[in-house]
C-alpha cells in the first residue's frame, strides 16, 4: 500500500511541476507577445506621427507655390 500511495504522490507531483511549467511557459509566451504588441503600437504610432508631419510639411509647401505662381501672373498681368 505504502509504495502504491507514493507512486501515486510521484505522479501528483509529476503533474503538478508539468502545470506548474506550462503555466510558466505560456505566461512567458503571452509577456512576448504582449512585448511585440506594444512595439509593433509604438512603431505604427511613430510612423503615423511622421506621416502626419510629412503631410503637413508637403501642404506647406503647396501654399508656398502656390502663393508665388499667383505673385508671378498678377505681376505679368
Amino acid at each position: 500500500m505504502t509504495s502504491s500511495t507514493t507512486e501515486d504522490n510521484e505522479r501528483t507531483t509529476d503533474f503538478v511541476d508539468l502545470h506548474r511549467f506550462a503555466t510558466r511557459r505560456a505566461f512567458r509566451i503571452r509577456e512576448r507577445e504582449l512585448f511585440v504588441l506594444m512595439r509593433m503600437r509604438k512603431s505604427e504610432r511613430m510612423i503615423a506621427d511622421f506621416t502626419k508631419e510629412l503631410f503637413i510639411a508637403v501642404f506647406v509647401v503647396t501654399v508656398f507655390v502656390e502663393v508665388s505662381r499667383a505673385k508671378l501672373w498678377a505681376r505679368r498681368c
